[in-house]
């Protein structure tokens, strides 16, 4: 049976959409002020604070109505709760270090179980909580296993990708089963696939998710991970992929992801903030988008803990052409949909990309590498409006 949540439905109704996020970034804030213990983690929440705040003033001219001094409102609204919240019974434990240990019992690494069993750990933790004493698990509870072990598939997308591809294959190495389905390459991509053992099919590139669809209905696996063939998933992920799809306790998981961009692995400006659906139960997904697709569950979504590795552009000549095939996609993808150019688009996103890059996302620590991707990011930007506009001036021809 699948419940489906349909998010705010109820706030929405009372507060408004921006009522609805103002609560929930009020009640944010007082999560991490009654947990924050650890003096270090104290520090960076101050910063980031200050930052916020800073930033939210500076972009008040410029946000609508219903959502300037969005992030003020929130921090005032927060410390007018803060009494109430610090005086639940429900209050945290004072030392994290016994917080830390406390959790750590929990932890999914050590423990896969089943969902009856997990469910009664859980319920122990909450009143061992309450009592302020440590739960117990028996050893019976512990040792409980999903017995079948599951098969895994990855899909694969390409086109003329035979210097990326080699590195990719060598490291998936263990896996049940490899899909690779060609958009047309005319290097030597179909061959390097087969000689390592993955199944092909050709079909021609129309559009991302179409292509990735695709794929996914070839994969015969019980579990199917999407992965590009510049990505690398290190040895601890997939270990960890092993653990989690031998449980029954999510659908699909979310993969974050590390990117590198001329060379250096970007901390703020880069992917670190990437959340994506990449591993799912066969079956209960699909994906969805022209250009910058998303593959959608159907049921429960978990999160995996380590890092994919990412390397889409190594040098400045990568980046300009994967910029003009992107940006071309997108272009016909708002043409198709009957979407209009924008009026001064070109001349307002790319300093709104800059910004939110180099600014909001604090990628000036990245050094010169960051600040130049978040230059070229804005650069992108007005090449799709002045695709998007030239696109769209055809038609009306």
């Amino acid at each position: 049976a699948v419940a489906w949540h349909r998010g705010e439905a109820t706030f929405a109704r009372v507060h408004g959409a921006a009522g609805s996020q103002a609560l929930a970034l009020r009640n944010t804030l007082l999560f991490h002020w009654k947990n924050l213990r650890h003096p270090w983690h104290m520090v960076r929440h101050g910063a980031g604070l200050a930052l916020r705040i800073v930033v939210d003033v500076a972009t008040a001219p410029f946000a609508a109505a219903d959502r300037r001094w969005a992030f003020l409102t929130a921090v005032f609204a927060a410390c007018r709760r803060l009494p109430q919240c610090l005086t639940s019974k429900y209050s945290p434990r004072r030392s994290w270090q016994a917080e830390r240990a406390f959790m750590r019992q929990f932890d999914e690494r050590k423990m896969e179980l089943s969902p009856t069993v997990r469910r009664d750990a859980l319920a122990a933790a909450h009143q061992a909580a309450v009592r302020g004493t440590s739960p117990k698990v028996s050893p019976a509870m512990a040792s409980r296993r999903v017995s079948q072990a599951p098969t895994l598939t990855v899909t694969i997308i390409a086109l003329n990708e035979e210097k990326n591809l080699p590195g990719l294959l060598r490291r998936i190495g263990g896996v049940d089963e490899v899909v690779l389905v060609d958009g047309g390459s005319c290097d030597r991509t179909v061959d390097i696939a087969r000689s390592y053992g993955a199944r092909v099919a050709s079909r021609p590139f129309d559009t991302f998710a179409r292509q990735q669809n695709y794929a996914l209905s070839l994969a015969s696996g019980d579990w199917v991970i999407s992965l590009d063939a510049d990505e690398r998933p290190t040895a601890a992920m997939l270990r960890e992929i092993r653990r989690r799809i031998s449980s029954d306790r999510y659908d699909a998981y979310r993969v974050r992801v590390r990117s590198s961009i001329f060379g250096r692995a970007l901390r703020f400006s880069g992917t670190q903030d990437d959340r994506q659906v990449r591993l799912v139960r066969r079956g209960l997904a699909a994906w969805h988008g022209d250009v910058h697709e998303t593959l959608e569950s159907q049921g429960r979504v978990g999160q995996l803990r380590h890092w994919l590795d990412h390397d889409p552009l190594p040098d400045l000549g990568t980046f300009l052409a994967k910029m003009n095939r992107y940006t071309r996609l997108a272009a016909e993808a708002r043409v198709a949909q009957r979407t209009p150019p924008r009026r001064r688009e070109g001349w307002l996103a790319p300093p709104r990309e800059i910004f939110r890059r180099l600014i909001w996302k604090q990628g000036f620590w990245d050094g010169p590498q960051g600040w130049a991707f978040c230059l070229l990011s804005g650069l992108s930007q007005w090449v799709l409006a002045d695709q998007h506009r030239r696109l769209w001036a055809q038609t009306k021809e």
